[in-house]
């Protein structure tokens, strides 16, 4: 259940974040976070704080306080986020949400349609 929760609670930005920390793959501190996502992304140093506050809250990091300074530790790594991301995506309801999307907004060819089974097929394999 609390994967669950996890992803669907994770942003765009807090993904972006993540994806930097997860390269990192070590302790890292506040200050290198925002000087990187102000330099890469334009964010204020506010916007970022926010961010890694509710990766913290999520489960996702951890804080430390080290000699004055924030140091952010990684708690779900990337291979346990995109493994329960695939097992979401492979899901029926998952499917039958995508079909929804794809059939109700705007007609979409048999073909296509047929494809995107195909793609969900070769997810569950």
């Amino acid at each position: 259940m609390k994967e669950e929760i996890l992803v669907e609670k994770l942003l765009r930005a807090e993904l972006i974040v993540m994806e930097y920390l997860w390269k990192k793959d070590s302790l890292v501190t506040k200050k290198e976070i925002v000087k990187e996502m102000r330099q890469v992304y334009g964010w204020h140093k506010s916007t970022i704080k926010i961010l890694l506050k509710r990766l913290v809250d999520k489960g996702y990091l951890a804080r430390d306080i080290i000699k004055f300074q924030s140091h952010y530790k990684i708690i779900i790594d990337n291979k346990e986020y995109y493994a329960f991301k695939k097992k979401v995506l492979k899901s029926s309801k998952s499917r039958k949400i995508m079909r929804s999307l794809t059939t109700t907004h705007k007609s979409i060819s048999k073909e296509k349609l047929d494809a995107l089974e195909e793609y969900y097929r070769n997810l569950e394999e």
